[in-house]
């Protein structure tokens, strides 16, 4: 169906195949110089659509699917907390499940429904649970629930990242197509484990089976992804014995082979691939290998101008860790 060029002086009509605004998509123009001339009225009220949306997922109840195609280093959520519990508790004159009904009695009926629609996992079905359960670490601050990351599944490959800060940003690190989910992980962006450590620690801390693409892997496929994995871990610990005792060729030589073999499987541990190349530009340094410094440092430097400051502060919470 056609629609009027956005320009208000114009008034022609322009085809479905016609261009328009390609940020917001809710306007359409004859021309391009038309889209110009009527650029600064529009960006007052040019807003680009939801990248997600809350829709069923087959055997995972709810989720956020994309609305559109999301590239490497998109922003999908920025959210501020419903509810907010402070770490340590200090509050002497009530209990935890008291302080939280307080803080969600001041809730509006529609957000209280919202909390209250949200999972209970393995921790019942009341505030307190669906808070334990949903809830996510804000640095230097305690746990936090927040409204539609909650709705935010998990996956052992991941295509996002959330962030430490209390306003939680969640930005795409894998391409993710119209229509596709847009997951998370659970169990930590250190996490270098093997399918059966992974379901355990899911189903012990989330009350769930995982069955994401990595941990419905089977036969030669998910032997491969498990020794691969056991080879990456056993190679970091090398190289921390090896700076431990400070012998820098050994862990610059470790950590060359460790990124290698990363390099297999880079797209499902891609914080853990980036620490280790930042790792090994540092060694580089201190073996006196300048070429292979400058090419690591480029390396991780493309990773991490292309996915943002978040990002980048995500790397070093990893590298702490």
């Amino acid at each position: 169906m056609s629609r009027r060029c956005g320009l208000a002086s114009c008034g022609l009509e322009v085809p479905p195949s016609g261009g328009g605004c390609s940020r917001c998509q809710a306007i359409a123009y004859c021309g391009v110089a038309h889209q110009r001339a009527d650029w600064r009225r529009h960006r007052e009220e040019c807003t680009p659509p939801p990248a997600y949306r809350v829709a069923e997922v087959e055997g995972k109840g709810r989720g956020l699917v994309a609305t559109r195609t999301l590239e490497v280093g998109d922003l999908v959520i920025s959210e501020k907390p419903l509810l907010k519990m402070p770490d340590p508790y200090t509050d002497v004159t009530s209990t935890i499940e008291d302080y939280l009904l307080n803080e969600f009695g001041k809730l509006s009926e529609a957000l209280k429904a919202r909390v209250l629609d949200m999972r209970a996992g393995v921790y019942g079905q009341d505030v307190l649970g669906k808070f334990t359960n949903n809830a996510l670490i804000v640095e230097g601050m305690g746990t936090a629930l927040y409204d539609n990351i909650a709705y935010m599944n998990h996956s052992c490959s991941p295509n996002v990242f959330v962030t430490e800060e209390e306003t939680k940003k969640v930005r795409v690190f894998r391409r993710i197509k119209e229509g596709e989910e847009i997951v998370a992980g659970y169990v930590g962006p250190n996490n270098v484990s093997t399918r059966e450590e992974r379901v355990k620690a899911i189903s012990e801390q989330k009350g769930f089976v995982c069955r994401c693409r990595l941990c419905s892997l089977t036969g030669d496929d998910l032997k491969q992804n498990d020794i691969t994995r056991r080879i990456i871990r056993d190679l970091r610990k090398r190289v921390c014995e090896a700076i431990d005792s400070k012998e820098y060729a050994l862990a610059f030589e470790t950590s060359e082979q460790m990124v290698e073999v990363m390099e297999m499987m880079k797209d499902e541990l891609i914080l853990v691939f980036s620490v280790a190349l930042s790792k090994c530009s540092w060694l580089a340094v201190l073996v006196g290998r300048k070429e292979a410094e400058g090419r690591y440092r480029e390396r991780y430097k493309a990773l991490v101008t292309t996915l943002g400051r978040e990002f980048k502060m995500k790397i070093e919470e990893v590298a702490a860790n």
